[in-house]
């Protein structure tokens, strides 16, 4: 039994692998930014390559960026939105 376990976890592997393959496909075929945040950093997790496409910023730049979405959000709206995302984030 030792010895199929070996094969067990390669071929898990590989459907993990296709399934992400899959998955990326998927969200590289969308015409639009699709996104993942850490709600509590208010920081992205992940970011499609579209949005490089789309608004002009580098994917590495949302995700390294400490504040890249509050920076890039109006002046005079940026403390409303983020006070509002950290009562929407505590109220669930």
């Amino acid at each position: 039994m030792a010895e199929r376990q070996p094969q067990t976890d390669v071929a898990r592997s590989l459907d993990q692998n296709s399934a992400s393959s899959a998955h990326e496909s998927l969200i590289d075929s969308i015409d639009g930014i699709v996104w993942e945040a850490d709600p509590k950093a208010l920081r992205f997790t992940f970011v499609s390559k579209q949005a490089e496409r789309i608004l002009g910023y580098p994917v590495r730049q949302w995700l390294e960026e400490p504040g890249f979405w509050v920076n890039h959000i109006h002046p005079e709206d940026r403390a409303e939105a983020e006070a509002f995302c950290r009562w929407a984030i505590t109220a669930g």
